[in-house]
This record gives structure tokens, C-alpha cells and sequence, in this order.
């Protein structure tokens, strides 16, 4: 099933599996695929990806998948610019308070077009 959202507007994405669920269909929690385009932010290890064109901010912890070709490197060398990434989502950690909104997981980044 492809879902596409249209700017501006983003969905608490495990809310919206668990619907999907009690309406009868078969949702995964893991086979969510995310393009957006946004900022990356860097402290230290910790990355996290602020969405552009949002009408209040919302921010996901990132990592780098596998996919990533240089992986952590990667997101280091994109820090604070405009990007677009395809991502794999990842539905929060019972026990990661500051991982809410769940993970991205990188597979591809590049600069976001006209910026």
C-alpha cells in the first residue's frame, strides 16, 4: 500500500498502522518507506532530521542504514543543509523517551534541489 501525505501535514505513523490494523487490514510496522526533505541536525553522535514545510516542527532521531553508501559519514557531511532522504521508518523504542516519533533509518541522502 502506498500512502502519499500531502505537504505541509505529517501523520503519527504507528497511530496510523494501528488503524489500518482495526479496520482489517495488514499494516507492518516495518516496512514503512519515507522520502522527505528537511534539515539534519549534529551533536556529537546524535543526529536528528527536522521535516521543511511544516506548519509546527517535527523532528525524528536518524541514523544510517546499511543502504547508506558512507554511511555515518554521510549524514555528518549533509549536517545543517538542505536535504531530501529516502528512509526506512522505524517505530519508537518501548524505552527510548527522546525516540517518540520513532527512527529514520537513511538508505539514500542528497542536497534538496534549489537550495
Amino acid at each position: 500500500m502506498t500512502v502519499t501525505i500531502k505537504p505541509g501535514v505529517w501523520v503519527d505513523l504507528a497511530e496510523m498502522v494501528r488503524r489500518i490494523n482495526r479496520s482489517g487490514f495488514k499494516g507492518e510496522m516495518t516496512g514503512i518507506a519515507i522520502v522527505a526533505t528537511g534539515q539534519i541536525q549534529h551533536d556529537g553522535e546524535t543526529y536528528r532530521f527536522i521535516l521543511s514545510g511544516m506548519k509546527k516542527e517535527y523532528s525524528f532521531a536518524l541514523t544510517a542504514d546499511e543502504k547508506l553508501e558512507g554511511g555515518t559519514k554521510a549524514l555528518q557531511q549533509m549536517a545543517n543543509k538542505a536535504v531530501r532522504i529516502e528512509a526506512r521508518w522505524m517505530p519508537p523504542a518501548q524505552d527510548a523517551p527522546g525516540e517518540a516519533a520513532g527512527v529514520f533509518a537513511v538508505t539514500k541522502i542528497s542536497p534538496e534541489k534549489g537550495k
